[in-house]
């Protein structure tokens, strides 16, 4: 969120060094003066002044440290300590509150705009006064208003109205809204003015049918005439107040005299007591069918027009309002600061703006409400009046219990009001409920985002600040699933549902609303909440038509209840019961009779389901189900995005794969366990590899042979349709009893481990039946149709790599490469295995979250030990799990992707470390000590600093990768990624998902491109799908494993080349190389002998980099591999 004005701040700053430069004058002046003075008065006789002689600076410097040091160690004042004591009780930090007035300074109107905007606003009073009536004008024909090229912003049917319309000049033009209360929002500030039409611009009939709404915005089409041949407006567009249709505003800028950061909105209401609010009450009819359908019925029976009135109402009761809220704030400046906190707030979550939006005008009025039943003080602070508005929004519910500013028993009753309207707020006048156009779904939303609020402000684990006012969410980001129903569908719905016709509505509102409940009563308890988008409000330009609103789509959220998201069936009531009769019509030939273990038999609705990706998209079957039939909306008329990410990774058997090795590696531990005459039992058994973690995008398939002339061979030896195919082993790694027989030279560990692997393998034959072959350094074991690559971990190998004699003989331990790669196999990435499994038990779509992005990084041709390895990627994804705020978890792996990519277009690593708090094992004192020891010695450790509780030094994950220039690629594909969703989302129903997931190779400096029949085709992103119909049974000889061409290829390119030139590669089916030379590279060099690969020699002893010396290089190396090679320009 940008809210810094870099004008005004460097005017500001120079602004306050004058200032200093003047009071410093002004003391020395004075001080002069006073010596003077002392020694004319010494002297008596003298007449003549006697200068003293000029101070020395290093005297005065001497005398203003002592003075500082002596305000350093005063006491702290009453004042200072009461702030103290505030801090340490409210705030988690003195950062916190820092953040927040911080803040404050960017978002309050800064004094040059007041001035500025006085100046201007003191002629815009005089202008319109100056104003002159105008003659009577027929209300049916507006040919006088094109005249003067200008559009009424109003979409009526002139032929409906009789009379007459005359323009008086306003009856007051002041200054209302937030700038008037001091809670306006800066860089770009609105400002409100209210222009009160006389009451000789209306009758006393006006009221009625749609006559005030004609009258008001032609009052305003006049006003708008006038001004476009003034000075006063650079720009001028008409808008919508609250995004209602039937109340257009005049919007004017004029950056000559106010700036470009300030809009004035003219808001156009009626003379107090022009109309009686007890005619506008809620129950009122004000528009007759007879006028609307200009018919006579007899049979008619006009309904309470409350929509209509409330907009009228709204207007009328604007001063009194008005003067309420300022009388209960009194310019009290921590209310107005903890409104502004709020809005923000708001703004970030996208609820502020739109028809039934939840604006900063309603947040005030209810600090106001608030402050009158003494729930809040006007002694607290800002912090404190958000905190308490959060906790009661959150406890409250104005759909069931609805909330008056009404002192008087005048008006009509709360439950009079909740009859009428969704969500009940209403105001001074006890006839106006200011919440009328809100929906039920909004208000819920801004409910729970309090929720979520104040767990932020109670977790200490995280910066709450930047999650509450500093991180934007779209509306796509918040939910889990999107449905995005077009105009043409909304009004063929409309007509389907056969809802009766209503007249006081300006716009498909309650249509909408109709619509989302019916998908609110299918969904039920699978959705914790469903929201619809609010539209922003339109402008247009004065001589341009108003837009319509019916042509607005319509942009609907759930976001998953992850207990009862995934159920197959929708229990319904016992058989006998009369609501049965109701679901069987509302389910039609989907439900039907089903006994249940209590012995109950119930209506129920069972739904198909697979996998876990096909049981994530069982809402998407009930809202195609239920828009079909009670919509009349096919599959085709609306856009649901849920799963389109997850088609890349269709080929892989995804979370089905990974559960199938995970069973067959917990069977594997099990036999292990039970094995007898080994030299030590084995204690334990754990699993390092990313697929039981449930992260790897292309899990190893069951190895399977094929038939082949008769006799099933192995694939890896002679199948030809398969002899390239990439087969995986699978890490475990095994933990041996205790013994003290171990030796203690490191070579000697490592023969007795490969005799131990050799006996496995015979006791594995003789007691399990398992094909196996070990190998010096590991063994591999075949468990149905996987090959588990197993290691034995012993804790003093570790320690004997580390081990090293003095030049004196005393033994020392010291960190060494090898003794941390060991570190990591057999200690970190086992735990790692488990903590990321256990997260993925609680949160089922972070593991296929983590394929998508593993998936995303490697086909941008970083995903790499070397340049962004995998951990780093599951631990980034991790985190948006563990510290979601300000989000919810998200139950499906597209939304909790997109964060992924939001979180690198942040980079938040630059500022503060990444902390993964498994299982709350991490306190907060020992998260203080990581965050200080961060901020004290950012510069030593790895641009990205990952801590998790069995790695507290935030190395271990990164500390040869990723590189800061790596990160900044990241950060700059995350941001273009994000961009391309947003603008093609839901505008775009044939966008290619894959669009993000290719990578420019115009960047590189030499492309390599490879042979075809070296690569993992089956992984490639256009990949189609293999036919496995040969496959008949799973293999029972141990393939070549581990064996990748491209991989083994690019790792003797980096061993060669790796001081000149970086390599980049899709490690998933990339049939390209990129190489970009580094920095200087190709300039001339002093010959050495070490380096002459790829160069050339230059007298007279000295070499330069030859990039044909180079291709002929890698074409010799590559060959076989390498196809063709090609050169940037």
């Amino acid at each position: 969120m940008k809210m810094v004005d870099k004008e005004d701040s460097d005017s500001g700053e120079s602004q306050d060094y004058e200032e200093d430069d003047n009071v410093g004058k002004e003391e020395m002046g004075t001080e002069s003066e006073s010596n003077e003075e002392e020694e004319s008065s010494a002297n008596g006789s003298k007449s003549k002044k006697r200068l003293l002689p000029p101070i020395s600076p290093s005297a005065g410097g001497e005398s203003k440290k002592k003075k500082l040091k002596k305000e350093l160690f005063k006491p702290p004042t009453a004042e200072e300590m009461t702030r103290l004591r505030e801090t340490e009780n409210l705030f988690h930090s003195n950062l916190f509150r820092l953040e927040i007035e911080e803040m404050m300074k960017e978002v309050q109107v800064k004094e040059k705009h007041k001035k500025r905007f006085q100046g201007w606003f003191a002629q815009l009073q005089t202008f319109l006064g100056n104003l002159k009536k105008s003659q009577e004008f027929d209300l049916s024909n507006l040919s006088w208003l094109k005249k003067s090229n200008v559009t009424i912003p109003v979409n009526v049917d002139l032929s409906k109205f009789i009379g007459t319309f005359t323009f008086f000049k306003p009856a007051s033009v002041s200054v209302v809204g937030s700038y008037a209360a001091n809670c306006c929002l800066a860089p770009n500030i609105e400002i409100d003015v209210r222009v009160e039409m006389p009451k000789a611009s209306f009758l006393r009939s006006d009221f009625q049918n749609q006559r005030y709404i004609l009258k008001r915005a032609l009052y305003a089409s006049y006003v708008a005439s006038k001004l476009q041949t003034s000075n006063l407006a650079g720009s001028l567009e008409f808008s919508l107040l609250e995004g209602d249709p039937w109340k257009p505003i005049l919007v004017l800028q004029c950056e000559e005299k106010l700036g470009k950061h300030i809009k004035v909105r003219l808001l156009f209401v009626p003379e107090a007591e022009c109309f009686k609010m007890s005619q506008l009450g809620p129950d009122r009819a004000n528009i007759k069918s007879k006028w609307a359908t200009g018919k006579e019925d007899e049979d008619a029976i006009d309904l309470p027009s409350q929509f209509y009135n409330r907009s009228l109402a709204l207007d009328a009761a604007l001063t009194e309002n008005e003067q309420w809220r300022l009388e209960a704030m009194q310019e009290q400046k921590a209310l107005s600061e903890g409104i502004m906190l709020l809005k923000v707030w708001l703004k970030q979550r996208g609820l502020d703006q739109g028809f039934g939006a939840f604006s900063g005008y309603i947040i005030s009025m209810y600090i106001a409400h608030l402050l009158k039943t003494r729930k809040l003080s006007a002694v607290m602070s800002s912090y404190q009046v958000v905190r308490n508005a959060w906790n009661y929004l959150a406890k409250e519910d104005w759909t069931t219990n609805g909330i008056s500013l009404c002192q008087s028993s005048t008006g009509p009753s709360i439950e009079d009001f909740h009859l009428l309207y969704d969500v009940v707020f209403v105001d001074v006048t006890g006839y106006v409920n200011i919440c009328g156009n809100m929906s039920k779904e909004t208000f819920l939303q801004v409910k729970q985002e309090s929720s979520v609020a104040i767990k932020c402000l109670d977790n200490h684990n995280i910066n709450s600040f930047t999650a509450l006012f500093m991180t934007k969410m779209p509306f796509y980001r918040q939910f889990d699933h999107i449905l995005s129903i077009e105009a043409s569908s909304v009004k063929k719905a409309e007509k389907h549902m056969d809802a009766p016709a209503r007249l006081d509505t300006s716009g498909p509102w309650l249509a909408q609303r109709a619509m989302v409940s019916v998908l609110s009563q299918a969904l039920g308890q699978r959705v914790h909440l469903i929201c619809s988008q609010l539209s922003q409000a339109p402008s247009w330009s004065l001589v341009d038509d108003p837009p319509d609103p019916f042509e607005q789509p319509l942009v609907i959220g759930l976001a998953l209840d992850p207990e009862h998201a995934l159920a197959l069936l929708t229990k319904g009531p016992v058989a006998n019961l009369p609501e049965a009769r109701a679901f069987r019509e509302f389910w039609g030939e989907k439900s039907e009779l089903r006994r249940f273990q209590d012995g109950s038999v119930c209506e129920a609705v069972v739904w198909s389901g697979g996998g876990m990706a096909q049981r994530r998209l069982i809402c998407k079957e009930v809202v195609s189900f239920v828009a079909q039939k009670h919509l009349g909306l096919d599959t085709g008329s609306f856009v649901y995005v849920a799963d389109q990410f997850e088609s890349i990774l269709e080929l892989s058997e995804g979370e089905n794969g990974a559960l199938a090795i995970t069973k067959a590696s917990d069977a594997l531990g099990r036999q292990l366990m039970q094995l007898e005459g080994l030299p030590l039992d084995i204690a334990s058994v754990q699993g390092a590899a990313p697929c039981l973690r449930y992260s790897d995008p292309f899990p190893p398939r069951p190895y399977t042979a094929f038939k082949s002339k008769g006799n099933f061979e192995t694939v890896a030896l002679t199948t030809s349709e398969s002899k390239n195919k990439y087969i995986a082993p699978i890490p475990v790694i095994l933990t041996l009893a205790l013994s003290s027989k171990w030796p203690e030279d490191l070579e000697a560990v490592r023969r007795i481990k490969a005799a131990f692997y050799v006996k496995l393998g015979e006791i594995l034959k003789q007691q399990a039946k398992l094909i196996s072959q070990p190998y010096p350094t590991h063994i591999d074991v075949l468990k149905e149709g996987f090959v588990f690559r197993m290691q034995v971990y012993h804790a003093r190998e570790i320690s004997l790599l580390k081990e090293m004699t003095t030049p004196q003989g005393l033994i020392k331990y010291k960190d060494t490469e090898e003794s941390l790669a060991l570190e990591m196999k057999y200690q970190h990435l086992p735990k790692l295995t488990s903590a990321l499994h256990g997260l993925h038990m609680t949160y089922p779509s972070l593991g296929p979250a983590s394929c998508l992005a593993k998936r995303w990084v490697s086909s941008h041709l970083l995903l790499d030990e070397t340049l962004m390895p995998e951990t780093c990627v599951e631990l980034l994804m991790a985190s948006t799990y563990l510290t979601p705020e300000p989000y919810q978890p998200p139950m499906q792996p597209q939304t909790a992707f997109i964060r992924f990519l939001q979180m690198l277009a942040k980079g938040p690593w630059t500022s503060e470390p990444i902390i993964l708090n498994f299982r709350e094992e991490l306190k907060r004192p020992e998260i203080v000590e990581i965050e200080n020891r961060f901020n004290s010695e950012r510069s030593t450790l790895p641009p990205l600093f990952i801590v998790t509780p069995e790695t507290r030094s935030g190395t271990v994950w990164t500390k040869h990768a990723p590189s800061s220039q790596i990160l900044y690629r990241l950060t700059q594909l995350a941001k273009a990624s994000l961009q391309t969703f947003d603008n093609e989302l839901l505008s775009n129903e044939n966008l290619d998902y894959k669009l993000i997931f290719r990578t420019p190779m115009n960047i590189f400096d030499i492309v390599i491109d490879l042979q075809p029949h070296c690569l993992r085709r089956e992984e490639s992103l256009d990949a189609v799908q293999p036919d496995r119909s040969k496959a008949t049974q799973i293999g029972d000889r141990i393939p070549v494993v581990g064996l990748d061409l491209v991989q083994c290829f690019l790792q003797e390119l980096r061993d060669t080349y790796s001081d000149h030139a970086l390599f980049f590669c899709d490690r998933h089916g990339g049939s390209q190389i990129g190489v970009l030379f580094k920095p200087n590279v190709l300039q001339t060099q002093e010959f050495r002998v070490s380096h002459v690969n790829g160069h050339i020699p230059k007298p007279p002893k000295q070499m330069e980099l030859s990039k044909d010396v180079f291709v002929e290089d890698v074409k010799i190396l590559g060959e076989g591999i390498v196809k063709s090679i090609t050169v940037k320009e």
